[in-house]
């Protein structure tokens, strides 16, 4: 009797989506913020987070990135504070945003990412 091997479909493929994600961050920032996102990509392995998390973290750090258009290590509370503000000023309605509000999740992302590399 011949045994099948199961093989894992995956539908999303979502490590050619980190791969091409990470093409677009070498790319696109600085090599000190594309070394600062490896390493916190590296963190999130280690830490067991899925793929489809972590590329929506490291699309989000891409995104980030190219507002601020600076380095990380260099970013301050009021630079962090101008990004949120351009974010809710474009894409929310009358300053509102459903459920658990998105300008403090990319606020409170953005503060624990900064402290947690640069304390």
């Amino acid at each position: 009797m011949q045994t099948i091997k199961s093989e894992k479909i995956e539908v999303h493929k979502w490590q050619h989506k980190i791969d091409l994600l990470y093409v677009q961050l070498q790319n696109d920032l600085s090599k000190s913020n594309f070394e600062l996102i490896k390493k916190y990509d590296r963190q999130m392995v280690n830490e067991g987070t899925k793929k489809a998390t972590r590329f929506l973290h490291l699309s989000r750090l891409l995104s980030l990135s190219r507002r601020l258009n600076k380095d990380w290590k260099n970013v301050t509370k009021e630079d962090v504070e101008n990004v949120i503000y351009e974010i809710m000023d474009t894409y929310s309605d009358e300053g509102k945003d459903s459920n658990y509000t998105y300008d403090q999740r990319v606020k409170e992302s953005i503060i624990t990412y900064c402290q947690q590399f640069y304390s």
